[in-house]
Parts: C-alpha cells; sequence; structure tokens
C-alpha cells in the first residue's frame, strides 16, 4: 500500500516524460541470454534420469534440467526451442533473462507505472495431436535477488490441418501487483516505484517457461515438455504527460496518456485487421525463406482477403458478408500450406517448422477477423 501511494503522489506531481522503453528480440541469440532454474519439487530417484533426460541440458538443478537452443524456424530465421525435464511431482520454474533488458526506476527515467507483454508460443505436440501438459510462460523479473512472474499463460498447443502451430499471447497494463515473489527473500510484489529499502531497485526483466504440475504415483514420476518463444516484446512505460509518450512503434494499436498513464489497444474493426494484414505482408518472406512459388499463392490469398476487407464500410449485414468471405479466403490460405507441407499428398515442398509459424500467422488472422464487431 505505502508503494502504491508513493506511486500516486509521484504522478499526481507533474514530471517531465519519458518516452517508452521497448525490449525485443525474434532471433534469440545465444549470447544474448541466460537461463536460470528456479525451485524444485520432492525429486524422484530414477536413476537414468539425469544421464539421459539432461544429457545435452544448458541449465540443471535439482531435480530437473532445461535445453535451450536457437533452431530455424518461427517468423524469422530462427526461433528459441525450450526443452524441460523434471524429476518429481511438482513445478519448476525458469527464468529466462534478456541481458540487456534492465529498468531503474531510480534512474533518469523514473518510476514504471506498467508494461505490456507480448510472445509468440508453441505448444509441445506429436503426431497424435497436442500433448496435454503444456508450458506455462509469462513475464518475469528479478529484483534485489527475488524471482517474480506473471502467471496465467501457458505455450498451449493449437492443432491446425493436423500441425502443431505457433499462438500470439499478450498481456497489457501490468503493475507491480500482478507479479508474485517465487524465490528469494524480497517483497511479494516488486517495487517499480524506486521508493522502496531495496539495495538495488534495477530489474532485470525476460520470460519464464514452468512445467505445469502433474499428479502423478508420487515423486519418482518425470515428465518433459517441449514448446518454442518467438518475438519476445516488452513495452515499458513510465510516466506520460501527452499520448506520443506512449508511442511504442506498433501501427496496430492506439496509445493513449492518461493520468500519467499509458494504455493501448488494438486498432479496432476492419483497419485492425487489415493492419495485420499488411503485417503478415512484411512477415512472410522471413517465415523460413518460404518459397517463391508458396509466397505467391499465400499472397494471391492474402491480397484477395485485403480486398474484400477494405471495401467500404456498409451497413451491418454487409459487413456480416464482408467477415465471412474473409474467412473463407484465410481457409483458403491454410489450405495452401497444408498442400505445400505434404498433408494432402507426398509432394512435400515445406517442412513442418516453417509450416507452423504460417497455420499461426493466418490462425491469428482468422482470430482478429471473427472478433471485429460488424454492428459498429
Amino acid at each position: 500500500m505505502l508503494r502504491a501511494l508513493a506511486l500516486l503522489s509521484l504522478l499526481l506531481v507533474r514530471m517531465p516524460a519519458v518516452a517508452t522503453v521497448v525490449f525485443e528480440d525474434g532471433t534469440f541469440e545465444p549470447v544474448q541470454w541466460e537461463v536460470t532454474q528456479v525451485g524444485s519439487p520432492p525429486c524422484g530417484e530414477d536413476p537414468l534420469f539425469f544421464p539421459v533426460a539432461c544429457a545435452y541440458a544448458t541449465v540443471s538443478g535439482p531435480c530437473g534440467c532445461a535445453e535451450v537452443s536457437q533452431r530455424p524456424g518461427g517468423f524469422g530465421v530462427t526461433y528459441r526451442h525450450i526443452t524441460q525435464a523434471v524429476l518429481g511431482d511438482g513445478q519448476i520454474t525458469w527464468f529466462h533473462h534478456l541481458k540487456y533488458a534492465t529498468y531503474d526506476p531510480r534512474g533518469r527515467e523514473g518510476p514504471l507505472v506498467s508494461l505490456d507483454y507480448a510472445e509468440d508460443t508453441l505448444g509441445d505436440c506429436d503426431e497424435d495431436g497436442c500433448v496435454p501438459v503444456p508450458q506455462a510462460t509469462g513475464p518475469a523479473v528479478t529484483q534485489n535477488g527475488t524471482v517474480y512472474i506473471r502467471p496465467g499463460l501457458f505455450a498451449e498447443c493449437t492443432f491446425t490441418w493436423g500441425q502443431c502451430t505457433w499462438t500470439h499471447e499478450e498481456l497489457r497494463g501490468l503493475v507491480a501487483d500482478d507479479f508474485v515473489a517465487i524465490d528469494g527473500f524480497g517483497d511479494p510484489h516488486p517495487d517499480f516505484s524506486g521508493q522502496g529499502l531495496e539495495a538495488d531497485a534495477t530489474l532485470e526483466l525476460g520470460f519464464y517457461r514452468a512445467n505445469a504440475y502433474r499428479v502423478g504415483n508420487g515423486p519418482t514420476v518425470w515428465h518433459g515438455t517441449r514448446g518454442g518463444s518467438d518475438n519476445f516484446r516488452l513495452v515499458l512505460d513510465p510516466v506520460c504527460v501527452a499520448d506520443h509518450d506512449c508511442e511504442d512503434g506498433d501501427e496496430c494499436t492506439w496509445e493513449t496518456c492518461a493520468g500519467g498513464r499509458c494504455t493501448r489497444a488494438h486498432v479496432p474493426g476492419f483497419d485492425g485487421v487489415l493492419c495485420e494484414l499488411a503485417r503478415a505482408f512484411r512477415v512472410l518472406p522471413d517465415v523460413c525463406r518460404t518459397p517463391v512459388n508458396l509466397r505467391r499463392r499465400l499472397r494471391a490469398r492474402l491480397t484477395r482477403a485485403e480486398r474484400v476487407l477494405a471495401g467500404g464500410r456498409g451497413s451491418a449485414r454487409a459487413a456480416t458478408r464482408r467477415r465471412r468471405r474473409g474467412l473463407r479466403l484465410l481457409k483458403s490460405a491454410e489450405a495452401v500450406i497444408a498442400r505445400a507441407e505434404g498433408v494432402r499428398n507426398r509432394e512435400r515442398q515445406l517442412d513442418e517448422d516453417c509450416a507452423r509459424p504460417l497455420f499461426g500467422l493466418i490462425e491469428r488472422l482468422s482470430v482478429l477477423l471473427g472478433e471485429v464487431d460488424v454492428g459498429k
């Protein structure tokens, strides 16, 4: 409560605005990241566990390990592949810290008011479909030796045309009380105000992955999970004065400053979907160096969808028809990917690591279009 009051008092005093700070990574060079294992469940006693499951681990600790690698695929050239193994019943968390992502609320930028988080996630699946135990994920920070996470997100498996695909996750307007301590001796929540008694108020930022809790037959049960992360993005907002102080470089969101706090929302309606379509056109050549023939066919479908969605506001009935036609065109784009990936025939032009982000790209557009309120 005292920290909240201190931050409120800072907001009430007119302070010079400081621009929004953005940390993002879509390639995941290993040298830019470090991984720390946090916590441990009761350990099992399987003598084969560590020699087999953790032979190539990036980080190992009591009762668990994680192997992290940079792999071809994702929405650009590479993504972050994450394998986790746990021996026992319980949860282990791994903190992935982007080394240069730090913020000092006592520094020039001043108090941190809120932050936005976004990530594309790949769930665990095999030839039979989705694995029912997903990796937990979300933003994480450390401050003065204590690790804090914002729980609630999962790298869930989405299955499309027989493929595990990427899913976009985002959280907006997170404040200090949204984060909970999972390790260390600090306060229950981090201090974003810079007014606390910590010896060091600097925040080290990144994301976390944890194995979802799995009930077995006691502490000897072990299990592993696989997943992926791409397009990691954190937007940190100090005190703002005007809307332009909240600019984060994302053309598909509207930024507003009110009461010293930035808020963002997707551009609504068909305009928002058209903006994401434009982004998809830019991303398409970089997705695993998409083959020229496939790229041409996909662009043709997406261009037709763009024309349909850009055709005037019209009545609610007309808007409903436009949305329906747009969804059909996006479904036909998925079919193009499926044929190239060999789902329907033996001629494979695209491997699954490249098909997955393409399916994810179309699925995101379909979700956004399906959510358009045609009555407005």
